[in-house]
């Protein structure tokens, strides 16, 4: 039995005092795992300067097992590139991939559109919806749901189809494959949290932004206002710089998802998440 001490956490307010637990998974046990609840522990701690600490108690039942501890679910570089090559297998009329640009480490930064071929004819007129995720490395249920995004926006749903007969949907569902590749929480291979770059991202310390920016830039060259807030700590975030930039006909939005659980509608019940949901 180990008590395992993660230490320096700065936020007062944490989902571990909720519930929420790290992951595990062994050679033996391949699925991903939430610990007891109850062997979870996050308190202040004088020892490291008043910052927070968070323990865990474990027992290794296997000797001959490895095992693997998470913060959440992971969802990996690795994971990602064989989705969108089986995506790509499927031979769909509708969906097409391309590399917008490369991380600095060379990954690359995929671009997916999904729409019906009519609306990529000359000439044709388009209407845009702009998706991007994972721009921190460590937020991976963002990674999940742009996945169901995208599996819906393929399927044959009803919905579906009246979507990507009027709509173009435009998506960069890993803005930061480095750090993701890295195991990195919120920042990418030299240390920037690329969220805060979006004002003006270099094309070699942030190319991925960089592509990303140029192509909206394209599609979209007419200056506006946002109702965003102004403030200060916000400045270079992607909802703030592209409220910004587009027109009065624009809308920007950040979808935030908990790393632990959601609420059943009419409930106050927390539910936490699995893989599949």
């Amino acid at each position: 039995r180990v008590i395992f001490n993660i230490v320096n956490f700065s936020k007062t307010k944490s989902l571990y005092r909720d519930g929420m637990a790290p992951m595990v998974k062994s050679t033996s046990r391949p699925k991903w795992q939430r610990l007891p609840p109850k062997n979870v522990y996050y308190y202040r701690c004088p020892d490291h300067r008043k910052n927070y600490v968070m323990s865990f108690a474990f027992c290794f039942d296997r000797e001959e097992d490895i095992y693997q501890f998470a913060y959440c679910y992971p969802y990996t570089y690795t994971r990602f590139q064989h989705y969108l090559d089986s995506l790509q297998k499927r031979n769909m009329d509708y969906f097409f991939r391309e590399q917008l640009g490369q991380s600095v480490q060379q990954r690359q930064l995929d671009l997916l559109t999904i729409t019906s071929p009519d609306n990529l004819r000359e000439g044709a007129e388009q209407k845009v919806v702009f998706i991007t995720g994972r721009v921190h490395p460590g937020e991976t249920p963002s990674s999940f749901v742009c996945q169901g995004i995208i599996d819906f926006l393929v399927s044959q749903h009803p919905i579906a189809r009246v979507l990507r007969e009027y709509l173009v949907f435009k998506i960069a569902p890993m803005l930061n494959p480095d750090g993701v590749y890295l195991g990195n929480y919120r920042c990418s291979l030299m240390g920037f949290d690329l969220n805060r770059h979006w004002l003006d991202p270099s094309p070699w310390v942030h190319p991925t932004l960089h592509g990303v920016k140029q192509l909206i830039v394209q599609m979209y060259n007419d200056p506006s206002s946002t109702s965003f807030n102004r403030d200060a700590v916000k400045a270079g975030t992607g909802r703030r710089f592209l409220g910004g930039l587009l027109d009065h006909t624009s809308y920007c939005y950040t979808l935030e998802v908990s790393f632990y659980s959601y609420i059943i509608s009419g409930t106050t019940a927390a539910v936490p998440y699995t893989e599949e949901a």
